[in-house]
């Protein structure tokens, strides 16, 4: 019977330390554009100008639930994810094959942030992470002012065993990229400026 005890109190204190305690805390997602190839395009001049966070939340950019109560809250260098999408466009047009910056770009990217979301819901033995956005994104080329348009979006789920914030900050990464390999797989260059096809 005592043995009996000490196996169920053992499995107890297991599941507690798995789930952590019931506290709150801050954790900073260093968000990057995911490696790999990248078709490339005809050279083309570029600049990524601002964009804008029109979330309604703008004080995180997601929660992880503990099993057992807590919270963690996710947020992003300087707590706007605006600067971090503008960081891996950046990375990801280079990757592309373009120049990025300059005095005089043929395109100049800008437009607003409508989600970035990653998740968290802590469960027994597992941890299940939700990650959206949706991004506007708009080319204004600068010869003849006209605009691409476009709204990309990405959505992506994960179940891990043992959880870390990098599997969120991974999964965003891999959503973002992703998101943006639908907008070159829809965009071309032609005669300097850029279009749909």
């Amino acid at each position: 019977m005592i043995g009996r005890n000490v196996v169920l109190m053992g499995c107890v204190m297991g599941l507690v330390a798995m789930g952590g305690c019931a506290t709150k805390e801050t954790v900073t997602l260093n968000v990057q554009a995911m490696p790999g190839t990248v078709k490339k395009a005809d050279s083309l001049t570029v600049s990524v100008g601002d964009f804008e966070d029109s979330r309604p939340d703008k004080s995180r950019v997601g929660v992880r639930h503990h099993l057992w109560g807590g919270e963690t809250t996710f947020v992003v260098p300087g707590g706007k994810p605006e600067d971090v999408f503008e960081k891996v466009m950046n990375e990801y047009l280079k990757r592309r094959g373009w120049n990025v910056g300059g005095s005089n770009p043929s395109v100049t990217f800008s437009g607003s942030i409508a989600s970035f979301q990653g998740d968290a819901e802590s469960k027994v033995f597992n941890t299940e992470i939700t990650v959206h956005t949706k991004v506007m994104v708009q080319g204004r080329n600068n010869a003849d002012g006209s605009l691409v348009r476009m709204t990309i979006t990405g959505d992506g789920t994960q179940r891990v065993f043992w959880f870390s914030p990098d599997d969120v900050q991974e999964l965003l990464g891999e959503v973002l990229t992703s998101s943006l390999d639908k907008f070159s797989e829809v965009t071309k260059v032609e005669n300097g400026q850029l279009r749909l096809k």
